[in-house]
């Protein structure tokens, strides 16, 4: 679980009004080598040590983060790290000054946990890793001073955090070490790239999510989309907000192979039918759903070509046995009329012989 610590969150403990609590800084110090030469890299930890800390219990306070101030000679040494199992720290520069912020680490099983297996209810401990540059100095210091924390009130299980009613602790904390640089003639260094940034952190609030309680959507993700689509064999124009797609597929297909991707890792999915189209009628959906639940589906709905044709192709045999039919009523009727036309004119002939021979029989 990263996070994120910003000077907005800072100051926002500042401005809240605080209880005095029984926890306070008591002191801090560096430890490490006493010397080192140009080229090497050297690992000092700090330690702040705090006071009167009762949080392994609910509503005692827990810590959040812990804010100091760096100093050392950056023509000297270039900070390249900085390791712990229960911080997650960042390093950022501001008006010359060098400041190091570090926030709770998704760590559960660390024994330096409040009882809500978040908050750090121990001391404070991290090794900094530092490369000694091609100097010219003989001795190099590295010191910390200003310390604050920042301390949320550990809940009961099922409860959640009170970001409401945050609060800080300042210590004036000093301490500084020392270290003996040895030479070496015409060394040739590389120098490391550092992990200080030019800004401050980003403001964003801990997504602290509440122990024991399955029902808390604390900073919980709702994105529930996919970041893609692919059906092996098949091309589809895909948009995470197009929830149908529409595929042929041959009469003896009756699976899908499908790669999706989650646009959130935090999210889950689930995949019915591609395994099985027939028993599914032809239809395979995929149910996305966000860290807090929330859901979307999409549907891929699968035709067969010979099923299509086959169909296409009986409609048209059925157009041409009407057009036979109609061609063959009109010859019918045709011939039907001319029957009778002959039929009347043989009459009408017939008549015309009965009375021609009725005027040959009167002379």
């Amino acid at each position: 679980m990263k996070r994120n610590i910003v000077s907005i969150l800072l100051l926002l403990f500042i401005l809240i009004p605080f209880k005095v609590k029984a926890l306070s800084i008591k002191e801090a110090s560096i430890n490490g080598v006493e010397e080192s030469k140009i080229g090497e890299e050297i690992v000092l930890t700090f330690n702040i040590n705090f006071e009167n800390h009762n949080g392994q219990n609910t509503n005692e306070l827990g810590i959040m983060l812990v804010t100091y101030e760096l100093l050392f000679d950056d023509d000297d040494l270039v900070i390249t790290n900085i390791i712990s199992n229960d911080w997650d720290s960042e390093v950022y520069q501001e008006d010359g000054k060098y400041y190091i912020i570090s926030q709770i680490a998704d760590n559960p099983t660390s024994p330096n946990k409040c009882s809500d297996s978040i908050l750090h209810c121990s001391n404070y401990e991290v090794n900094a890793k530092f490369f000694v540059k091609n100097t010219e100095s003989n001795v190099t210091n590295v010191g910390l001073k200003d310390v604050e924390a920042g301390l949320l009130i550990v809940p009961n299980p099922g409860e959640e955090y009170n970001f409401e009613s945050p609060s800080l602790i300042t210590g004036s904390v000093y301490d500084v070490k020392t270290i003996k640089i040895n030479k070496a003639e015409n060394q040739v260094v590389k120098e490391p790239e550092n992990i200080v940034s030019d800004n401050k952190p980003v403001n964003k609030q801990p997504d602290i999510v509440v122990p024991n309680n399955p029902n808390s959507q604390i900073d919980k993700s709702s994105n529930s989309y996919l970041k893609s689509l692919i059906i092996e064999g098949y091309e589809i124009s895909f948009d995470k907000q197009k929830y149908n797609y529409n595929i042929k597929i041959a009469d003896d297909v009756n699976t899908l192979d499908l790669k999706l991707e989650l646009e959130d890792s935090k999210a889950s999915y689930t995949v019915i039918g591609a395994d099985d189209l027939e028993k599914n009628n032809y239809t395979v959906q995929i149910e996305v759903t966000a860290e807090n639940n929330e859901k979307t589906t999409y549907v891929i709905n699968a035709k067969k070509q010979n099923t299509e044709k086959l169909i296409t192709d009986k409609e048209e045999t059925f157009h041409i046995d009407k057009k036979y039919i109609v061609i063959g009523s009109i010859i019918l009727g045709v011939l039907f009329l001319l029957i009778i036309i002959i039929v009347i004119v043989n009459k009408i002939n017939d008549r015309k012989i009965d009375k021609t021979l009725d005027e040959l029989d009167k002379f």
